[in-house]
């Protein structure tokens, strides 16, 4: 738990050194962006080094638990590991609920990325200031203004995110919590697999209509279960 925690605070520090190089620099630039994430990177290891670890009561998983685990490590890399994709001259994504929030991330992120002005405008509606959560946006975009290419870097963050959400999942309500996070969709998941659902449905659950498609989650999901822990 303490590495989680400490990954969350460099994370969130390098996102306001670079919220606070953006402002005074007037941009992001790649200067910005590599003292923002060196920032992070410092802070969360002084963190882990000198934060003593908190005793934990170890227990084996139980059998059902095991299988919680496997089905979010999984739905995780399926979902992530091909959140987004390139075929020949297409970008493609996974879940079609994600067809609207992807771009809106893609855009926030290089738009950053790309140098604009502080406050930045909002890139869809022109002469209004950007009222959006970008947090995770704004920390996709140091990495990609020091070289991250975009497609990899929403593959490896989902990942990431889904990795440190699991683990603060299991660290809360070990696999009951996993299973309900994941398996919250009710019965019509099971109706619309015996065939017995409407065709046109499609079955939703927190995962893939929260976690996949909100990228912001990726980041409150775990420090809101690490705060409460």
């Amino acid at each position: 738990m303490r590495a989680l925690a400490t990954g969350l605070v460099a994370v969130c520090l390098a996102t306001i050194l670079g919220l606070a190089g953006g402002f005074v620099a007037g941009r992001l630039t790649p200067s910005v962006a590599w003292l923002a994430l060196c920032g992070g990177v410092a802070a969360g290891t002084l963190m882990f080094r000198h934060r003593p670890a908190a005793p934990e009561i170890s227990r084996k998983p139980a059998a059902f638990e095991w299988l919680a685990i496997g089905l979010f490590t999984l739905a995780s890399l399926r979902a992530f590991g091909w959140v987004v994709c390139a075929s020949g001259d297409e970008i493609r994504v996974l879940f079609a609920q994600n067809i609207g929030d992807l771009p809106k991330h893609w855009n926030y992120t290089l738009y950053l990325a790309q140098g604009a002005p502080f406050w930045p405008e909002n890139p869809h509606l022109a002469g209004l200031g950007l009222h959006y959560p970008i947090g995770v946006d704004l920390f996709s975009a140091l990495l990609v203004a020091c070289g991250a290419p975009v497609i990899p870097l929403f593959v490896w963050t989902g990942l990431a995110g889904a990795a440190a959400s699991g683990w603060a999942l299991w660290k809360w309500g070990r696999g009951f919590a996993l299973a309900g996070f994941l398996c919250n969709g009710g019965f019509q998941g099971w109706l619309l697999l015996a065939g017995a659902g409407p065709a046109n449905e499609a079955w939703k659950n927190l995962f893939t209509t929260v976690l996949v498609t909100q990228r912001g989650f990726l980041y409150a999901l775990p420090a809101g279960l690490v705060l409460m822990i």
